[in-house]
């Protein structure tokens, strides 16, 4: 796809470049199979901040767009995944969906369980829609606190989802987790799914 292609044009290229190759992808039986990256290089033709995660224990396979959060293209990949053709086998989806926070992840050898993580919520005077969240780990990993808030966020867009993290999460921090979390006002991050939209129901009725 060359860069003199008007924007409006790429999605239905790219769409048109998936269906030839759909046998190809239909082999797919791995995250590390090379031809994923033909698919990403592909995407980023249309734009470079664009990538895609593949679930392919599923049925039907399921092909994530996604924006990497950044909320300037998340219009566009509504546009890109709605204009997706019909091919049996598979499922299109806009953005990173919600999973919940019942799972275990892995950042860069350093394992995280999210089920046993807290928050709490942090406010901003004046601003009712700001939420930001301080995040309590009972053993803090020993790595820098870059490495540490990557894999907070990563966490934070899996469970949330990517749209509701990056629109609904102002801010967030990780810390030590109290040893009696619940008496200095934190809740476990699996209920954090359920407390966003209740605080955001509150905060409209107090405007």
């Amino acid at each position: 796809m060359q860069n003199d292609v008007p924007f409006q044009d790429r999605p239905k290229l790219f769409w048109s470049w998936f269906q030839e190759n759909e046998d190809r992808l239909a082999a797919i039986s791995g995250h590390d199979d090379p031809f994923l990256d033909s698919v990403v290089e592909k995407l980023q033709e249309i734009n470079e901040g664009l990538f895609l995660e593949v679930a392919i224990n599923c049925v039907p396979k399921e092909f994530v767009i996604t924006a990497a959060g950044d909320t300037k293209l998340f219009p566009f990949v509504d546009i890109l995944a709605s204009s997706a053709p019909a091919i049996d086998g598979w499922k299109f989806v806009a953005l990173k969906p919600a999973m919940g926070f019942d799972f275990r992840t892995d950042y860069e050898g350093v394992e995280y369980k999210p089920k046993e993580m807290w928050f709490l919520p942090l406010i901003k005077k004046g601003d009712q829609r700001f939420l930001g969240l301080r995040i309590g780990i009972r053993s803090l990993p020993a790595v820098s606190e870059k490495k540490i808030n990557s894999a907070v966020a990563t966490i934070l867009e899996t469970g949330l989802g990517e749209r509701a993290f990056a629109g609904d999460v102002s801010y967030f921090e990780v810390v030590a987790l109290p040893s009696e979390p619940e008496k200095e006002g934190y809740m476990e991050l699996v209920d954090l799914p359920r407390y966003i939209p209740w605080r955001k129901k509150r905060s409209s009725k107090e405007d």
